[in-house]
């Protein structure tokens, strides 16, 4: 938790925001509630919190939060690579910098979990959820590249992918 925060405080300061952005997750479930959508989660509050607080032992979380803390202008500098190539959807680009950034057996454990895990969790859900619905699913970037992300899973499973160009 403290290292989100602090992520988070970072990307503030070095855009110079008095206040935290809204995020994304939070205007898709705005504008789909305001046009009478279901919104429906892939998993609960209590599933991704336990990815996201207990995939790593608090040692290893303080080992990480430090390190961010001592290499905070890396941190910077690859958190605006990150960020260029999600613009430019450039989902090889955002596959290389995450491998990148968790060379350590550390990160590159936690990356399995909240990445792997929740994608291999989430395909299970989906197929029900396509087969009675249109739908909008909304999860974030590195979710979608890469073997195990979304896309190429959606695929095997027989579904067809198409990009929607930005206008």
């Amino acid at each position: 938790m403290l290292y989100s925060m602090y992520t988070v405080l970072n990307l503030m300061k070095e855009r110079g925001l008095l206040t935290e952005i809204e995020s994304l997750d939070e205007i898709f479930q705005k504008e789909a509630k305001a046009n009478d959508k279901q919104v429906v989660g892939l998993e609960t509050a209590e599933e991704q919190a336990y990815f996201l607080f207990n995939s790593l032992s608090l040692k290893a979380q303080a080992q990480i939060l430090v390190l961010s803390i001592k290499e905070k202008e890396q941190e910077a500098e690859m958190t605006k690579m990150l960020n260029e190539a999600y613009l430019a959807g450039d989902g090889s680009k955002i596959l290389y910098l995450i491998n990148l950034a968790n060379t350590d057996m550390m990160s590159r454990k936690f990356m399995e979990k909240i990445l792997d895990e929740r994608n291999n969790n989430w395909i299970k859900k989906l197929p029900q959820l396509l087969k009675d619905n249109s739908c909008f699913i909304a999860v974030g970037f590195a979710h979608l590249v890469g073997e195990t992300g979304l896309i190429k899973q959606l695929e095997k499973a027989g579904y067809k992918i198409e990009p929607i160009a930005a206008e």
